[in-house]
């Protein structure tokens, strides 16, 4: 389940210019681009010091936010769905 379903909440917090943490499985994998739109991780200590690292830094939420907005808007906007 989290393989394909994973990435609808990942694109959801996207939109929304906050840049997710998701296993680098499935979807997620594609969705999200690690280190610029979001972080992937695959073990516990990556998962400590990936989310350490953005609650630590504020420029880093922001400027991963706002790469995660436009990538959203561009893949999943409705026009881009409609042409997929």
């Amino acid at each position: 389940e989290y393989i394909g379903r994973g990435a609808q909440k990942a694109v959801l917090y996207m939109q929304g210019g906050v840049p997710p943490v998701a296993l680098n499985l499935g979807d997620c994998a594609r969705e999200i681009v690690d280190g610029v739109t979001g972080m992937l991780v695959r073990t516990p200590e990556e998962w400590e010091t990936k989310i350490a690292s953005l609650v630590q830094s504020a420029e880093l939420r922001r400027r991963m936010g706002e790469q995660a907005i436009v990538s959203a808007s561009r893949e999943h906007s409705h026009q881009a769905v409609f042409e997929k």
